[in-house]
């Protein structure tokens, strides 16, 4: 496929998933739509950064628009990371999955009406099809070894009760577990 018209189907597609995110009516839902969104995302980021900027920058001929989409590319995964530390049912996962859509919204754009032109211009088709494999591959490769922030997301609360703490739930309350701790420590002291 040509790398122009992968790359615009990547676009589309993370913005989609994107967008179901955001429309995912439930905890659970909104936790594996977030997943797999922020996968796409970085696989998409690390395809371009590795198999088009760094191979195809000097066709593109322009050093400090080429900055500012690999900024873009960091902007997107900070954004990410925010997204990701953010809980699927806190008051700042709707604000952080915002910042995300904008951002990679923008980076699209910029892409489609500046790099994509450039490329197509100085790149034969032939070559655009060799470049269009690469990024496939290299895009299945990234999403499926994951990204480390969605590795570390922290499980579903399995009580109400724990949805409250920090997503994590407990067996016992930290104050329970602290006081038999100390009545351990003592009773051994005194023997």
């Amino acid at each position: 496929m040509d790398a122009l018209d992968l790359l615009e189907q990547q676009h589309r597609d993370v913005r989609d998933r994107l967008e179901r995110l955001a429309a995912a009516p439930d905890l659970v839902g909104r936790q594996a739509e977030l997943i797999d969104a922020l996968r796409a995302v970085e696989a998409h980021v690390r395809a371009e950064e590795t198999y088009l900027y760094a191979k195809y920058s000097a066709r593109l001929s322009d050093e400090s628009r080429i900055e500012s989409a690999l900024a873009e590319h960091a902007f997107i995964r900070a954004a990410a990371r925010e997204l990701a530390s953010a809980h699927a049912d806190g008051p700042l996962f709707a604000a952080r999955l915002q910042v995300l859509s904008d951002r990679f919204a923008r980076h699209a754009e910029d892409e489609e009406d500046w790099v994509f032109p450039k490329l197509k211009r100085s790149l034969t088709d032939e070559e655009l099809d060799v470049i269009g494999s690469d990024l496939d591959l290299a895009f299945n490769f990234f999403k499926e070894a994951g990204w480390a922030p969605v590795r570390a997301l922290r499980p579903l609360p399995r009580t109400a009760a724990s949805a409250r703490g920090n997503g994590v739930a407990r067996s016992k309350p930290r104050a329970t577990v602290r006081a038999k701790s100390r009545v351990r420590g003592s009773a051994a002291r005194a023997s």
